[in-house]
């Protein structure tokens, strides 16, 4: 922002211009009625800066750019004329990552030695103009505030408001690091508490700072009472670090509480449970443990010194650390309507892989309402137990289901989808997404494109399919009958089962081993062949296919072409059989 310009032209008496169409004529006109519509100017000026803090934190040269071009335009606008100046600038202070530019509003402020300071005593009178562009401010991003601003000056605003709202529009604060904040401009924090935030993220919560956020959250309670009749408004709390209890104690406060994100050490796990587990309102909550206290849960194991901790209303959930955290996590938390549950694993050792396949049992178990299940195995290479996913054998109620890892092989497969363990009457998503952060995955027991016939025979209600799967190994291996899974091609298109079936989306990514088969080969017969078989098979098994997608798991991948034959493959089979041309989409 150009604090200078708007530091130096702000007041309309400063603006003879602001009169130009300030629409003052009595006579009615289309134009006259814009101008006097605050909400239809606000609309229209909302277009030349985009607000949103991801924009803010950018790195991004270009959006940079673009973000000063906005905010220069919208300053322009303002000093256009009367009517634009409030749209104008309601816009321009919608978002700041810096209060430095309010500050600097303030006339009596100079930077001497490095310092902000003021050249005398700040008055209620002098923060006219630093009041109306608060009022202003929406949402506020800090990466950082290490200017060096007097106290004296933070000080003389507070004794000047009296505990009255400075920014009555803020409604979410987000505090990336309390590290990155000097000492002194800590004192911010206690302007902004009377404002009816309902978002508020704070990361980097240590015990060096984590009493400033407890004063803070104790201010937030204490200056809103006086001036609402309501209950606070927040509903949304992200707190990161290893804070005090007292922080804790203090959302017994917030009543309206409904989502909150912790990120902590495992030495907290008894009192963050207990005090979330506490609040009555409390939707989703989302806990991650780092990889930090390696030691701390082999001596003090949730699952055996814990109480089981009940949520009255909670319905999402999110985890993640390492297994053998979030296994004793898990088995610590309990809640009759929890319906969604997200787990990410990170970083396996020995123990973490023993821990997995406990993770998955809890989940299936801890609710009786669990519809929608995400799984996040570590990224990179690891080894996964052949049974890790047979709990599903005897629990299949979700509606959505989606696992994200390289090491999926066929067993596994076999243990999600196949048959012979009932059906998934409500499944509607499986997605079985690939971790692209891997090495040479020729090694592994990958599935095979056959193996689609699995979730087609076991999951009669699946709306949409997303996997991970092998070349035909006809590519690859010079005996193909040696490492045959499952069914063959002829079993499938000759299978009796139902073939009617509903998916109406299908994106599958093959593996490309790195150089042992080019595309185009010399056997452009086989090419041809096995593109033919895969389009029929996909073609029996789904025939009410309206998008489909291959990919392979390069970025640049040669057998880009033999993808886009099966595909259209399929889109011919679809219109020899309907007499009209099919509307399969694919990329």
């Amino acid at each position: 922002m150009n604090n200078e310009s708007v530091s130096s032209n702000s007041s309309e008496d400063e603006h003879p211009r602001m009169g130009l169409c300030s629409g003052s004529s009595s006579l009615a006109s289309p134009t006259t009625d814009v101008l006097r519509n605050a909400d239809l100017l606000g609309l229209i000026f909302s277009h030349l800066y985009i607000h949103s803090l991801e924009y803010l934190s950018s790195s991004s040269l270009h959006t940079i750019r673009q973000l000063l071009a906005g905010r220069q335009s919208l300053l322009r606008a303002g000093l256009t004329c009367k009517a634009f100046f409030g749209p104008a600038m309601s816009r321009l202070w919608y978002e700041m990552d810096s209060l430095l530019p309010l500050l600097l509003v303030i006339p009596l402020i100079t930077q001497e030695g490095g310092e902000y300071t003021s050249t005398s005593l700040v008055k209620e009178g002098d923060l006219h103009r630093f009041k109306f562009y608060a009022s202003q401010i929406r949402s506020l991003y800090l990466s950082s505030f290490l200017d060096t601003v007097s106290t004296h000056i933070y000080m003389a605003i507070a004794a000047a408001l009296q505990d009255k709202t400075l920014f009555p529009a803020l409604t979410h604060v987000q505090i990336l690091s309390l590290d990155e904040i000097s000492n002194e401009n800590f004192l911010f924090l206690h302007l902004i508490a009377p404002s009816p935030l309902s978002r508020l993220e704070i990361c980097d919560v240590m015990e060096s700072n984590g009493i400033r956020v407890t004063s803070f959250m104790d201010d937030m309670c204490r200056l809103h009472r006086p001036h609402s009749e309501h209950l606070h408004p927040l509903y949304a709390l992200k707190l990161e670090g290893s804070f005090l209890p007292s922080i804790g104690d203090l959302l017994q406060n917030f009543t309206r509480l409904t989502n909150l994100s912790f990120e902590l050490t495992a030495s907290t796990l008894r009192e963050t449970l207990e005090i979330s587990s506490s609040l009555s309102s409390l939707f989703d909550f989302k806990l991650e443990v780092p990889e930090e206290s390696e030691s701390w849960t082999l001596r003090n194991p949730v699952s055996r010194e814990f109480k089981l901790y009940t949520f009255p209303a909670l319905r999402n959930l999110e985890v993640g650390g390492p297994a053998r955290y979030l296994c004793d996590v898990l088995h610590s938390i309990y809640g009759v309507y929890i319906s969604r549950i997200t787990i990410t694993i990170s970083s396996p050792d020995r123990e973490d892989k023993q821990k997995m396949s406990k993770c998955i049992q809890r989940c299936i178990i801890m609710t009786p309402t669990l519809l929608h299940l995400h799984i996040n195995f570590p990224e990179g290479r690891i080894t996964m137990e052949d049974d890790l996913f047979a709990p599903f054998q005897s629990y299949r109620l979700l509606r959505s289901l989606h696992i994200c890892s390289l090491a999926l092989t066929h067993p596994h497969l076999v243990d999600l989808f196949d048959k012979k363990f009932g059906e998934w009457p409500v499944l509607e998503t499986a997605t079985l997404e690939l971790n692209y952060l891997h090495p040479n995955c020729e090694d592994f027991d990958l599935p095979q494109i056959s193996a689609i016939h699995l979730p087609a025979f076991s999951c009669p209600k699946l709306r949409r399919l997303e996997s991970y799967l092998e070349l035909p190994v006809p590519f690859f291996r010079e005996n193909s009958q040696d490492v045959e899974k499952g069914m063959s091609w002829q079993d499938i298109l000759e299978s009796s089962e139902r073939t009617n079936h509903t998916l109406t989306e299908l994106r599958i990514t093959f593996f490309e081993p790195d150089s042992k088969v080019p595309f185009p080969s010399l056997d452009t017969f086989m090419e041809a062949k096995e593109a033919l078989l895969v389009a029929r098979v996909i073609d029996h098994l789904f025939p009410n296919l309206k998008r489909l997608d291959l990919f392979g798991d390069r970025p640049r991948s040669t057998w880009k072409p033999w993808y886009r034959g099966v595909e259209k493959m399929v889109q011919h089979f679809r219109e020899v059989r309907s007499g009209r041309p099919a509307n399969i989409h694919s990329t």
